[in-house]
């Protein structure tokens, strides 16, 4: 699992049903590398797309397999988190969080 993998698989375990579309504007990601890597991740087993309701599109879900995969990454990514703030202070931590924060979060 890639560092993009495992976002967005915890953005489309955040938000269950969304639509690729919009997941790709909220992170940012262009919309070639964001198909593939959903295309990817669905040939793992760790999501699942279906007709949205709106009949538009279509939406994202994380099967149990991904849910498992994100319960197992969590404590890394936390252990990680607490690096991060070491090296960089709590500071700069908190600037760095707040830039990278996706729009209207």
């Amino acid at each position: 699992m890639t560092i993009a993998q495992l976002n967005l698989l915890a953005a489309i375990g955040a938000i269950d049903g969304q639509s690729s579309a919009r997941l790709g504007r909220v992170l940012e990601v262009e919309k070639s590398t964001l198909s593939r890597d959903l295309k990817r991740m669905e040939q793992l087993g760790w999501i699942r797309s279906g007709p949205s309701e709106s009949g538009r599109g279509r939406s994202l879900l994380v099967t149990a397999a991904g849910a498992r995969l994100l319960t197992e990454a969590r404590p890394a990514w936390e252990k990680a988190q607490r690096s991060a703030q070491s090296r960089l202070g709590q500071g700069a931590f908190a600037q760095l969080r707040q830039v990278l924060r996706p729009p209207g979060a």
